[in-house]
């Protein structure tokens, strides 16, 4: 308890600074006071009071000073009444004329008898009360006052005692002083004794007295000098897990009620716990907490022993009352030691303190705090088990769901009871189970299926826990992991239909390849492909995949088979569909429509004359021709052209069938070809005309008057950006921000990332464009160049940055950004 710990108190320093006896020496000096003030008994030099001069005559005193009293004192209104019309100076004797209370001078009084300024004998205190403060707990703290004669004549102190009530048990006091000189003493004027008085504080209480000084002092036979002590704040008890650091409040927590739970458990017969509960005093002051009494209300076969210890020395118990200064704490030890074999049973305690508010709820009364003590004796716990102790939903599509069931049993012979607590770490989240809500009690060796559904809201790695909690005493929380990830394949074709227009009966078509691919986020699973029930004879599919098969996302890979027709008579309309069943939750039966005509004309590749000697209006070039030939696509004599691209004809509109080099086709539009060209610098772009990136400070080292110069760090934030899909060029300037050298040079840092499918160099050109440094970014390895000044000069200098194409297509940007030196 923090009545128990050490306090630092200011003492004067020795018994002969209370008990010396001092006179007035003749002649000017600087007579001090050892309590603290000076010889008068006021304030003085020690203290931070004025210097008290003792004198014979005026003429030993400073300018605007008098000598009265032997004392130096200045030539001031007093108080004193104007009896001669010469201002208000005092009556110096009792030769004067007439006087009035108050009107002598230093060391004289009034004589209500005679009317006159007589010498006199005048008692002091100095200070005239007592203030010893908020004292902890059972702690002694000592305050020193002098009894001074300030009168012209010698002053008898007959005795010191305290007032009656001062100490209220008189065997037992809380008060006691010591004089610095046996009593009764006589005090010649100036002179002192010395008292000092010590105080105990025995409870937690603030306490009152005062202690009366007997003395012949006409005007004042009985001094009376107060006392007091003072508690700031009113106690505030706190129940606290002193094991953390700083300690866990467990009681009051918002919305508690009076009440605290002390749950031991489970104890075997014969054997015994101890529990500890730990009580603070969280006063916002220094006022003293105390628990005044124990109440038991015992409703239990086996008994509960409780004691309260000191902290700091376990082995000391103490009695109630228990007193706890401020941020001071108690120990309530709790034993439980069972004999009868009981499965529940709880002993009540009603704690009586001075908290008038014990669960912080603002409703005033509330000074007990009942703690509820909570047990089993002898009792078979029960064990909780699961058939998965983390489940893995895999890849599983953005508004579709996995479920995984987990089976919760109780290995042991008595009844599990699984909290209410119980269920999702992170509820609201992607997961649920089934039951929602799984408070809910299992007999022995009993079972149940918890049902984990995994339903992502959006794309990506989602991680929950499943948290069982029971009254399993040795596996009291249960947690099973859980992860998925939430995706969204798309599955996509080229072509999407299929015409095959006039073809000759009898003769096969030339055969149109099909491409699957997914376009979408995560894998794609494709199951299936053939003909839908139905579909003509005429057509037949050739060169499937193995089945089934995987396709990574964003087209990491694809599969590929062709379609065959083959128009056994002569007819039109000859309809049929592919159907590829796939993972795709929004196409999970993608067809692909089949169309093409059997005429009796030539087919493709034989000699004709005209065009109408070929099957379904195809040119006649010597030879037919179809008219998804690219020198003939959709009409005889229209050739494919597309920029950058390889054509192809597709039911007679020319399409890209690759593009060239450096080129993409990113707004998939096949009219513009591939519109794209990483090699390309935009207008105006160059080495000696690049884009202004901006400055930023370089400063590799940073100078303090404390520390001188010391390593900088690089910012954290990049202060320029830039993205895009072509070459390019950028300037930007590493200043001096410091203006001091630190003999390190300026530098910044530039970093590339380029998207997958394309490769970039980084280059930097520092003195001009004649030279520079390059360096190959892949999507796998984006690259970070450091450009500096020149070796230990930290000068400004501008750099040119290129982003330089290399190889590859892709439709994403790449990111250049520049970073400089966080300047402390």
């Amino acid at each position: 308890m923090k009545g128990n710990r050490p306090i630092s108190l200011l003492f004067l320093p020795s018994a002969a600074v209370f008990f010396g006896a001092w006179a007035a020496a003749g002649g000017c000096s600087d007579a001090v006071n050892p309590v603290g003030g000076g010889s008068d008994g006021a304030a003085g030099p020690r203290d931070g009071g004025p210097q008290v001069k003792t004198c014979s005559s005026s003429l030993e005193c400073g300018s605007g000073e008098e000598c009265k009293g032997g004392t130096c004192v200045a030539v001031a209104s007093d108080g004193g009444p104007d009896l001669d019309g010469g201002g208000d100076a005092d009556i110096p004797n009792g030769d004067a004329e007439s006087c009035q209370a108050g009107a002598c001078g230093p060391g004289n009084r009034c004589n209500a008898e005679t009317g006159k300024c007589e010498a006199a004998a005048i008692v002091k205190a100095d200070p005239d009360n007592l203030d010893f403060g908020a004292v902890p707990y059972n702690t002694e703290v000592k305050r020193s006052l002098s009894v001074s004669n300030v009168g012209s004549v010698d002053l008898t102190v007959t005795s010191v005692q305290f007032e009656q009530g001062t100490n209220p048990d008189p065997a037992n006091p809380i008060f006691s002083y010591a004089a610095g000189k046996p009593l009764p003493v006589t005090l010649k004027p100036t002179e002192f004794v010395g008292i000092e008085v010590t105080y105990r504080q025995d409870d937690a209480k603030p306490d009152t007295g005062a202690l009366l000084v007997t003395s012949s002092d006409l005007d004042a036979p009985l001094l009376r000098v107060p006392m007091k002590s003072v508690y700031k704040g009113v106690p505030d008890l706190a129940i606290v897990d002193s094991s953390k650091n700083p300690p866990e409040v467990l009681y009051p927590l918002p919305g508690d009620a009076d009440e605290y739970t002390v749950d031991i458990g489970n104890v075997d017969i014969g054997a015994s716990k101890e529990t500890v509960v730990t009580f603070l005093n969280t006063t916002g002051g220094d006022a003293v907490f105390s628990i005044a009494e124990v109440k038991a209300h015992k409703k239990t076969d086996n008994e509960f022993a409780i004691s309260f210890k000191d902290p700091a020395d376990p082995s000391k118990t103490l009695a109630v009352p228990v007193y706890m200064g401020a941020g001071a704490t108690v120990d309530m030890h709790v034993v439980y030691a069972p004999t009868i074999k009981v499965e529940d049973e709880q002993t009540d305690l009603d704690l009586i303190t001075n908290d008038d508010d014990v669960n912080n709820d603002g409703a005033a009364g509330g000074n007990i705090l009942y703690v509820k003590l909570r047990a089993k004796g002898g009792w078979a716990p029960p064990g909780i088990s699961v058939d998965k102790t983390s489940v893995d939903f895999g890849e599983v599509q953005v508004n579709s769901t996995g479920t995984v069931p987990v089976k919760v049993c109780n290995t042991g012979t008595t009844q599990l009871n699984i909290a209410a607590s119980s269920g999702l770490e992170t509820p609201g989240t992607d997961y649920s189970t089934s039951p929602a809500t799984l408070e809910m009690a299992l007999g022995a060796n009993g079972c149940v299926d918890v049902t984990v559904t995994f339903a992502p809201l959006t794309l990506g790695k989602k991680d929950n826990v499943l948290v069982i909690d029971s009254d399993d005493p040795v596996n009291p929380e249960l947690r099973v992991a859980l992860t998925g990830v939430g995706t969204n394949p798309t599955i996509s074709v080229d072509p999407q239909r299929i015409d095959f227009g006039d073809v000759a009966f009898g003769v096969p078509a030339a055969p149109v390849k099909v491409t699957v691919k997914n376009t979408g986020v995560g894998s794609l699973s494709v199951s299936t492909i053939d003909l839908t029930q139905g579909s003509a004879a005429d057509y037949s599919l050739a060169g499937k995949p193995a089945l089934p098969a995987t396709l990574l996302e964003n087209q990491g890979n694809s599969i590929e088979f062709n379609v065959a027709f083959t128009p056994a008579l002569v007819g039109s309309g000859i309809s049929g569909a592919v159907q590829i069943d796939n993972g795709d939750n929004k196409n999970p039966h993608l067809t692909i429509p089949l169309t093409g005509n059997g005429v009796n004309r030539k087919p493709d590749g034989e000699v004709c004359n005209v065009d109408g000697e070929c099957a379904g209006g195809h040119c006649c070039t010597g030879k037919c021709s179809s008219w998804k030939d690219p020198e003939n696509c959709g009409a005889c004599g229209t050739p494919c052209t597309l920029p950058d691209a390889t054509p192809t004809c597709a039911t007679g509109t020319c399409k890209v069938a690759s593009c060239d080099s450096g080129h993409a086709n990113c707004d998939i539009n096949d009219a513009n070809g591939c519109e794209l060209a990483h090699v390309d610098y935009p207008s105006g772009n160059t080495c000696n005309n690049p884009s202004d990136a901006g400055s930023a400070c370089g400063d590799n080292r940073w100078w303090s008057v404390f520390k001188g110069c010391h390593t900088a760090v690089w910012d954290s934030t990049p202060f320029k950006v830039e993205t895009g899909n072509t070459s390019k060029w950028f300037q930007a300037t590493a200043t001096n921000c410091m203006q001091i050298a630190c003999t390190d040079p300026v530098r910044h840092r530039v970093q590339l990332t380029v998207p997958v499918g394309v490769e970039y160099d980084l280059c930097v050109y520092k003195a001009g464009c004649a030279s520079a440094e390059c360096t190959t970014a892949t999507a796998s390895a984006p690259v970070t160049v450091e450009v500096n000044s020149e070796p230990k000069e930290e000068l400004d200098f501008t750099y040119v940055a290129e982003v330089r194409f290399k190889t590859g297509t892709s439709c994403e940007n790449w990111s250049l950004s520049f970073t400089g030196i966080l300047q402390q």
